[in-house]
């Protein structure tokens, strides 16, 4: 009986070390995605989508602009090497 709850408690510790482990890297990727990348990222995906499906009318060389901007940033952010 002594051995088995031996077993239990390390299987236990193991299981609680490996959920420790799996918090830190959630916490980790949270924490990067708001980095400025992430949130230029989101805040121009969030605009363009606004455009196309808001009904918004905008001018032609405005959403011209604005297109050209968004693909070179996006291009630019994950196209480097960090």
């Amino acid at each position: 009986m002594e051995e088995k709850k031996a077993v239990d408690t390390l299987a236990g510790e193991d299981t609680s070390k490996a959920w420790g482990e799996l918090g830190r890297k959630v916490t980790d990727r949270i924490a990067r995605l708001f980095d400025v990348k992430s949130l230029v990222t989101l805040t121009l995906t969030g605009a363009m989508v606004g455009i196309l499906f808001g009904g918004v009318e905008v001018r032609q060389e405005a959403l011209a602009l604005f297109c050209t901007s968004y693909g070179a940033i996006i291009t630019y952010f994950f196209t480097r090497k960090e």
